[in-house]
């Protein structure tokens, strides 16, 4: 039985490997080295990037970055691609040797969890898409909405069997990277346009519905041309007081107190995250600045300190929980490879 597990692993390696273009060389179902198809992908990588590239404004080296980037932290000591197969397996055993459970995990209403797809596309893998952002409707759990790098915001009502797309007839919508839900009134919704993550999709401004989608109005002072650059990233309403917006662009974070009547820019530098605490919404996270650091604003957006200084940061994820508002927890990273994990108390 361990032979024929050994086996399966391998020739699902192997299958996964011969996929990609740079490994079409490899023998499916060899171990495959992560070192030597970067040392083949270095030697070989302009031919083939100019040869598979359609758009002259990628970087040809986009895709194959992004498959080391996985691969480099999914393999064994020996410097060897290690299935995903193999690690559930060795997950699983640590879990039964060590008595874990995860009765702490947070639960969902549904058991068990399908694969929707796609999983390909005939494009060379392009083309199957990329969420930006999943909003959830304050009290009814089969509705939520996700904005997506490319594609416009979309909206379910039967917890993601159908989809509607909220943003055709709209404005010429391509990216949006955070939907903002007024908890006291869903019909009030915001849309910040833009690809926060790969910044090749620019902010025409942010978006503001009062009837659910179905239609939409630009929001006043906060309109920009793509060639101008701007990201709108984050956008928060106050719970507690939903006249109080906060937004983060790479310009600046913006307050409004009028329920985005207007705004005011309360710090300038580029941010792309924000976060309420869970028990006090005076107390606010966001990340950015002049680099990649965490900010704390106590006085509900109007004044902020940067409470982290760490060096050559690129970017920075921030997450809290409302059984411990003590604690935030940071994900940083000061390359494509390297992140940290930061707890901060």
């Amino acid at each position: 039985m361990k032979q024929l597990t050994i086996f399966v692993i391998c020739l699902f390696l192997g299958t996964l490997c011969h996929a990609q273009p740079w490994l079409k060389d490899h023998t499916p179902g060899t171990p495959v080295k992560l070192q030597d198809v970067i040392d083949e992908w270095k030697a070989t990588h302009t031919a083939e990037a100019e040869k598979e590239s359609e758009n002259e404004e990628d970087d040809v080296n986009y895709q194959f970055d992004r498959w080391v980037a996985f691969w480099r932290y999914h393999t064994d000591e020996n410097g060897y691609l290690v299935s995903q197969v193999r690690t559930m397996r060795e997950w699983e055993a640590y879990k039964a040797t060590h008595n874990i459970n995860q009765s702490h995990a947070r639960t969902t209403a549904t058991a068990m969890w399908n694969f929707a797809g796609p999983d390909g596309s005939t494009a060379n893998g392009k083309g199957m898409g990329r969420i930006e952002t999943v909003t959830f409707h304050p009290t009814d759990s089969n509705t939520f909405w996700v904005g997506s790098a490319g594609g416009g915001a979309w909206k379910t009502t039967d917890g993601g069997m159908h989809w509607n797309c909220i943003t055709d007839n709209a404005y010429p919508v391509r990216g949006v990277s955070d939907i903002t839900v007024n908890p006291l009134n869903t019909n009030s919704i915001f849309l910040c346009t833009g690809d926060k993550d790969a910044q090749d999709n620019y902010s025409i401004g942010i978006l503001h519905s009062t009837n659910g989608g179905a239609s939409w109005d630009t929001v006043a002072g906060l309109t920009w041309a793509p060639t101008q650059g701007v990201l709108a990233n984050s956008m928060l309403i106050n719970p507690s007081d939903t006249n109080t917006l906060l937004l983060a662009t790479n310009i600046g974070l913006y307050r409004s107190l009028n329920a985005g009547v207007s705004w005011s820019i309360v710090k300038t530098g580029a941010f792309k995250q924000l976060v309420y605490s869970k028990v006090d919404t005076s107390i606010v996270f966001a990340t950015g600045g002049p680099s990649a650091n965490v900010y704390r604003s106590a006085d509900g957006g109007a004044t902020w300190t940067q409470i982290t200084n760490i060096i050559s940061c690129v970017r920075m994820a921030l997450a809290v929980t409302p059984q411990n508002p003590a604690i935030v927890k940071a994900i940083s990273s000061n390359t494509l490879w390297d992140r940290r994990l930061l707890h901060f108390i």
